[in-house]
């Protein structure tokens, strides 16, 4: 089964880090993994300097940029050093980084160089915007794995957190069934090494259904419900045949195949289970069936409230590389 050992954690100046954190101490004791805790930060010094340059304060006193900065750097290696004692004090190997540039370019080249298997945010946003753009341009464009935390952290409440595998299996699409192979893979490791209970749910429908029951084309009700059973069953065939490579010998894994849209079936499903955490598949571009930033996942990211773990197929390559010139 699949395990994180060499996690990364990005601690965001705009963001509450400890429910970030708080997760990774937990995933990364289940895994005996290694934390690097990443100080994004947005701009090069001196760039108050330039904003302020001709800003006075009250009294007529130029503005002390320089010292401002000082103090700003120095609050945040207090709250970087603090939040990787946090970790050690639990017993885990931790390390720290800081990379200059947009919070997601720095996450990615520090996941490329370090070869951490998994990034971990706590997400940016808050009220009807959860996820905002560097979490969105991350899950977009990191190669690994990326988990989006909630605020506040709640799995140490719950006697039994709930993982939620969102999957769209074929097994005539490659990238497609890849992806959901490596969907199932991730949470059914989490799940089995974190004592998480795990949902699985896969969203189906006859797509013309609507158009076929139109009286124009003079179908029987009945036949139009034999042409939807039938899809049913030809989709219940493939979630079956990717359920089949993961035993579950204990029937502890629930399986839910609903009818309807992707980008309505699994956040209402989520809802419904309280799913602590969602792990699904994206990729960063259009034409491929299935779960896709700027389609149905960019949807499903729209009306989730919980934590999200998006995955790339195999052999994604992330359009950030480590030329920072």
């Amino acid at each position: 089964m699949k395990r994180f050992t060499n996690i990364l954690v990005v601690i965001d100046a705009e963001a509450e880090n400890d429910a970030a954190v708080d997760k990774a101490i937990w995933l990364a004791k289940a895994n005996d993994a290694r934390l690097t805790l990443l100080d994004a930060v947005a701009q090069e010094r001196g760039t108050l300097a330039e904003l302020f340059d001709s800003v006075s304060a009250e009294d007529g006193a130029p503005v002390d940029a320089a010292a401002l900065e000082d103090e700003i750097a120095k609050a945040r290696l207090e709250t970087v050093g603090g939040l990787a004692e946090r970790c050690r004090a639990a017993g885990l190997k931790t390390e720290t980084a800081m990379r200059v540039g947009p919070v997601f370019v720095s996450a990615i080249r520090q996941a490329l160089s370090g070869g951490h298997d998994l990034v971990m945010k706590t997400a940016s946003g808050g009220g009807d915007q959860f996820f905002l753009s560097d979490d969105l341009h991350l899950m977009r464009k990191c190669p690994s794995p990326v988990w989006i935390v909630q605020g506040p952290n709640d799995s140490g409440s719950k006697a039994v957190p709930v993982v939620l595998a969102v999957v769209d299996p074929d097994p005539e699409d490659d990238a497609r069934d890849e992806l959901a192979h490596t969907v199932l893979t991730l949470a059914s490791s989490m799940a089995e090494r974190t004592g998480a209970a795990l949902h699985v749910v896969n969203a189906w429908r006859l797509q013309e259904e609507a158009t076929l029951r139109k009286s124009r084309f003079h179908m029987k009700p009945q036949e139009v419900d034999a042409i939807v059973d039938k899809e049913r069953r030809r989709s219940d065939a493939k979630l079956s045949a990717l359920l089949g490579d993961f035993p579950d010998p204990e029937r502890r894994r629930v399986v839910a195949h609903r009818k309807g849209l992707p980008g309505e079936v699994a956040p209402a499903y989520a809802e419904e289970i309280g799913a602590d955490t969602i792990i699904m598949g994206t990729v960063a571009r259009t034409g491929v069936s299935g779960f896709i930033i700027g389609n149905n996942a960019e949807t499903i990211l729209n009306r989730v409230r919980c934590s999200v773990m998006t995955v790339k197929p195999p052999g994604f390559v992330s359009p950030v590389n480590l030329d920072e010139t």
